[in-house]
């Protein structure tokens, strides 16, 4: 979501937000309970492209032990300043670039978020490259990697969003791996959503459908249905993933890998 929008997580306005991403929150928490950590945990988290830092608010709410540092180029100055001056944002550090921050000795991200970033990237690859020879991750950390899935599903939302492609699971393992990391798990999760989604392309693909897409920012939310829609999406998630760790992978709007470096 647009950077102007970050006051409303501070507000704790948590259910004003677009049910897709609590549902994606929610499923990070999963991810990190399901990987050994707990609300107890002491361990340092790399939100690479974080945003609005929507999500590193969330992790912190879930894990108050968690060290965060967030790194978005759309930061600017002045939204670093008016997060710093924010009581709940000063347990967060923001920076425009992963070179413009120095952890502490021994203060190696644990766990790295790349929620929805490669697709915005030329070469994915290097991005991942880059991020694992910075010397800023431990050997031993986990990377948690979501990306939209599909590229027969790509729209002119994808367009508007600056994503370069969508992904299938054999595609982002294979860039992942390419770049010195172990894949432990993955696969597809919001299936309910491709339905909704093969339908707007198919409507593109006859000329319909051609007004300016608005983005999550254009969410209006109503009462009840925002909750109601995430928790949806949760169990979604929550049964698809569940598929994925037998083998089954039926087909997902989003695309998730859990990976940790080769040894």
């Amino acid at each position: 979501m647009d950077l102007r929008e970050w006051n409303l997580v501070a507000q704790g306005d948590f259910f004003r937000r677009h049910p897709w991403e609590i549902a994606r929150l929610w499923s990070l928490i999963h991810f990190l309970r399901q990987n050994g950590y707990s609300s107890e945990s002491k361990f340092s988290v790399l939100d690479f492209g974080g945003g609005d830092l929507f999500v590193a608010l969330g992790v912190k709410h879930f894990f108050p032990g968690a060290q965060i540092t967030s790194i978005d180029s759309a930061y600017s100055p002045d939204l670093i300043s008016s997060l710093k001056a924010s009581a709940q944002m000063r347990q967060l550090t923001a920076y425009r670039s992963l070179d413009e921050w120095k952890p502490e000795s021994g203060g190696r991200a644990d766990v790295v978020l790349l929620l929805d970033v490669l697709e915005h990237c030329e070469n994915d690859q290097a991005i991942l490259k880059m991020l694992r020879a910075s010397g800023k991750v431990s050997h031993g950390a986990l990377w948690v990697i979501t990306v939209p899935a599909f590229q027969s599903l790509f729209t002119r939302y994808d367009q508007f969003l600056g994503h370069f492609r969508r992904y299938g699971f054999g595609q982002l393992r294979g860039a992942i791996e390419n770049s010195g990391l172990d894949v432990k798990a993955g696969g597809y999760f919001f299936g309910s959503l491709v339905l909704p989604r093969m339908l707007q392309k198919g409507l593109e693909l006859i000329g319909l459908g051609k007004q300016k897409p608005k983005g999550l920012a254009g969410y209006r939310p109503i009462p009840f249905v925002g909750k109601a829609m995430a928790t949806i999406l949760y169990s979604d998630f929550y049964l698809l993933t569940f598929l994925n760790r037998l083998g089954i992978r039926p087909p997902g709007l989003s695309c998730y890998a859990l990976a940790k470096a080769a040894h």
